[in-house]
């Protein structure tokens, strides 16, 4: 191989290296995350966000597994890539996990009642939509919010809630745990579909309206305090009443009443014991 044959194919070498990294910044976008049930059609895998009400194409390993299932999915867009299915964007699936059907619930998806058993449900606009915040992908993008509500969740799934609205989920903190069942008002960024929460200000006790809507969606309520532990009983002790004619009357609280009648002829003494009635 000649020096120039050998400069000619460093070259190419180089533009080829330099050409996988510029397509692998355009092919794909930032990580997202969407919810939703996986519905199949032609061989083909869709989601339709419960957030955005955004019809998704869905590629990855093992998506065949969770068909007609609601999950939460992370991934990426693959920037220009061809869709079908009436999907308007193509998710490269970097990680998917089922839901629970309590979980389910809280995030807004009802399934199994639709044509292939999948169904988003209706009117699930997200959390931080609702409070005017606009919901969009491929962007590396973060939208301040504001939103109040309770506090509620699972384990690490913490949602902030409000009867009658679509839940908000929160990237989860050890120092929320302490404010779970309580009204909050938070101040934060979307990021990724989870609210990365700045400031957090929380009722001083647990608000029995939060508690109640965490029943009425199958959530964990907070734990009862034990009864008090009830005082001891006191032990019935003799305490004099009168003296009455030589006649002294002795009572045991609640139990019986003694009397004793001392003779002062003879110089003996009676000691009579009645049960009270």
């Amino acid at each position: 191989m000649t020096k120039k044959m050998f400069s000619i194919l460093a070259i190419l070498a180089m533009l080829f290296v330099f050409a996988s990294v510029v397509y692998g910044q355009a092919g794909a976008a930032s990580s997202m995350k969407v919810t939703g049930v996986v519905e199949r059609m032609n061989g083909r895998f869709y989601l339709t966000d419960t957030a955005s009400r955004t019809r998704l194409e869905l590629r990855g390993w093992d998506l065949a597994k969770f068909e007609d299932k609601p999950v939460q999915v992370t991934g990426s867009v693959i920037l220009g890539a061809t869709t079908s299915g009436g999907a308007s964007q193509v998710i490269q699936v970097t990680k998917i996990e089922q839901l629970s059907a309590k979980m389910a619930a809280v995030a807004g998806i009802s399934y199994g009642t639709a044509t292939g058993g999948a169904a988003a449900a209706g009117g699930a606009a997200s959390g931080a939509a609702a409070a005017g915040v606009a919901v969009g992908f491929g962007e590396d993008v973060k939208w301040p919010v504001k939103i109040s509500g309770c506090l509620l969740g699972e384990n690490e799934n913490l949602y902030i809630m409000m009867e009658g609205k679509p839940p908000a989920s929160l990237s989860y903190k050890k120092e929320f745990d302490s404010q779970r069942w309580k009204v909050v008002d938070v101040k934060g960024e979307m990021v990724d579909g989870d609210v990365e929460v700045s400031e957090m200000k929380a009722s001083s006790k647990i608000d029995a309206k939060c508690v109640e809507l965490a029943k009425k969606l199958d959530l964990p309520t907070p734990t009862p305090p034990p009864p008090p532990t009830p005082a001891p009983k006191a032990t019935p002790t003799a305490s004099a009443i009168a003296s009455v004619g030589g006649q002294m009357v002795f009572t045991v609280p609640g139990l019986v009443e003694v009397k004793t009648t001392f003779d002062e002829k003879s110089g003996t003494t009676t000691i009579t014991v009645v049960p009270k009635k």
